[in-house]
């Protein structure tokens, strides 16, 4: 068989800015990026770890997977009011 002359080059974007990166970079196009993004990064993780840790994040967590594995498609309402006495009473 032939050996085929076609390859892919590998693009790398920027992480921030998206801008394509040359010199053999692969995350930020300068440090202005490098700054911005891990800042950025670190307010995620701050707005993720309050999302997981509010009460209602939980119980939205609890209707996407009881409605799952019962095949349901229950509202939230609809959840607090019929199904999650039966489940806290354990019935």
């Amino acid at each position: 068989m032939y050996k085929s002359k076609d390859f892919e080059e590998k693009i790398f974007h920027c992480r921030c800015c998206g801008a394509r990166l040359k010199d053999g970079k692969t995350e930020y196009c300068n440090e202005r990026c490098r700054r911005r993004g891990q800042r950025l990064w670190r307010l995620e993780q701050i707005r993720r770890r309050k999302w997981l840790s509010d009460p209602i994040g939980h119980t939205v967590r609890n209707v996407e997977e009881y409605n799952k594995s019962h095949g349901t498609n229950l509202s939230y309402g609809q959840f607090v009011a019929q199904v999650l006495p039966k489940l806290v009473k354990g019935v």
